[in-house]
């Protein structure tokens, strides 16, 4: 039954994160080749982020504030905290990508900045060796 809930979670994650976010590869002389963080124009809905916020800082998923689209806008990530081996970090697997402007109306960054911030989701972040997340949405917006 555990099992079942965690896979329903993780398939509504991905489902989520192709409604918001796609890649798309690029070439450049400069970068050379590599795919690319495109957002689409849909918002989240108040229920869906209320869901996403559920399965947050507990279960196995914890969020982190993020530069995205090649330092053009601050976003998030959720990712998906695996651990096969005891004693070892956490593997964090990016699984859902958005950007300030797809949150529900009521949100912000300074709402999302108490819950990334919150003490269990930071533990989680240092667990897999991320950086400590900061609250300024200036540290990942240029």
């Amino acid at each position: 039954m555990i099992e079942e809930l965690v896979d329903e979670d993780l398939e509504f994650l991905k489902k989520l994160d192709k409604k918001l976010h796609h890649k798309l590869p690029f070439e450049s002389m400069v970068y050379g080749k590599g795919l690319s963080d495109h957002y689409t124009h849909k918002k989240m809905s108040g229920k869906e982020l209320k869901k996403v916020l559920g399965l947050t800082n507990k279960r196995d998923y914890a969020i982190a504030p993020c530069n995205t689209a090649m330092g053009f806008k601050a976003g998030f990530i959720v990712y998906r905290m695996d651990n096969d081996l005891p004693g070892m970090p956490l593997e964090a697997k990016p699984i859902l990508m958005f950007v300030e402007e797809q949150l529900p109306k009521g949100y912000d960054w300074g709402k999302m900045s108490r819950i990334y911030m919150d003490q269990r989701n930071r533990e989680l972040l240092k667990l897999a060796e991320l950086d400590e997340p900061k609250e300024n949405v200036g540290n990942y917006d240029y």
